[in-house]
């Protein structure tokens, strides 16, 4: 790395075929040279994306492993960056696992993403070589992103004034989920499906108890 060698060679290091010695090489300057750096041009070369094969939902923060060939240098340093998405959702935190090895992250929010799962990513090397595009959509078998809050609508209000110390309440919902109570209410019911779903209270004390919610 622009570092300066020089040669230096004895007097009477060797003769010439009559004998007569050699006068030697004394100085720095007589024979010397300076290394240089070749600019590293190359790129990197991403070869394959991926992320947990297991469902996510708004808000969960994904790891993503990004696997290069093989290179001793760091995309972390100097110019190195990561630039892209994933499911529309934007990388960062890149940071180097080893020489083939990348991680990055990114949070799920309420933006729509497909079965497969659309990338595209570059990455910058320390000298600023940028990779083209990484676009080979994600495909498995249970990493669906589901970014659709569930809507719920009361169908079936309990009675007001009533007697009836185990009511039915129904409500609907747009998706499939799990029940939780509070207050004082509780049902052996905790799961919804994506209809009308009815509700049968556990005995009350009181008909003031909070309607259920679904998470």
């Amino acid at each position: 790395m622009n570092t300066a060698y020089y040669v230096q060679i004895p007097e009477t290091a060797f003769n010439d075929s009559v004998d007569n010695a050699y006068a030697g090489i004394n100085d720095a300057t007589s024979w010397s040279f300076t290394t240089v750096t070749i600019a590293d041009s190359t790129p990197p070369t991403i070869s394959t994306v991926s992320i947990p094969n297991s469902a996510m939902k708004i808000g969960d923060t994904v790891t993503t492993t990004i696997t290069v060939n093989n290179d001793s240098d760091n995309y972390t340093a100097g110019n190195g960056a990561i630039t892209g998405t994933i499911g529309s959702f934007t990388l960062s935190n890149l940071s180097k696992t080893n020489d083939t090895t990348y991680i990055a992250t990114f949070t799920i929010t309420d933006v729509a993403s497909d079965s497969d799962i659309p990338i595209s990513i570059q990455l910058t090397d320390s000298t600023g070589n940028q990779t083209t595009a990484f676009t080979t959509a994600i495909s498995q078998n249970a990493d669906a992103i589901d970014v659709n809050k569930p809507t719920l609508a009361e169908v079936t209000a309990v009675t007001t004034l009533t007697t009836d110390t185990t009511p039915d309440y129904i409500f609907s919902s747009t998706e499939a989920g799990t029940i939780t109570y509070g207050g004082d209410c509780s049902s052996t019911t905790t799961a919804a499906t994506n209809t009308n779903n009815t509700i049968t209270f556990n005995t009350l004390s009181l008909i003031r108890g909070q309607a259920p919610r679904m998470i």
